[in-house]
């Protein structure tokens, strides 16, 4: 696990996956229907990466998507997502008005992998003094 540390723009600490954890995000846009591998997330959003590209997909569009942490049940978003970037084969998910038990999940997924990298950054973390 790594915790990504990015632009001075972002709101929300991003961790990195481990390798051997499966979280997936399928997504339901209106020009297409695929499954990725998230490549980081924060209670923000998700970063995801598409190999093949993806030629009918707008930016600032709302989304539909199931998102996959490890242990839980899928978590079925329709409507709370929005691609907010592409960059390559790359793009940004970012989360918009999730229910409070969702984003309480994915934080509490964050703040667990926060907790492996650094027991500092944890507690900064469950203090709110590092977004």
């Amino acid at each position: 696990m790594t915790i990504a540390h990015g632009s001075e723009r972002r709101r929300y600490l991003r961790v990195i996956p481990d390798r051997n954890e499966a979280l997936s995000v399928d997504i339901n846009g209106s020009n297409f229907i695929d499954i990725l591998r998230v490549l980081d997330i924060s209670e923000g959003g998700v970063g995801v990466r598409v190999p093949h590209g993806f030629s009918g997909c707008d930016l600032n569009q709302p989304i539909s998507f199931v998102l996959t942490l490890p242990k839980d049940k899928p978590l079925y978003l329709q409507g709370y997502g929005r691609i907010q970037h592409i960059s390559g084969d790359r793009f940004g998910i970012a989360f918009e008005k999730l229910p409070e038990k969702v984003s309480l999940q994915i934080r509490d997924y964050v703040s667990s992998h926060v907790k492996e990298e650094s027991l500092i950054m944890w507690i900064k973390y469950k203090m709110g003094l590092v977004a």
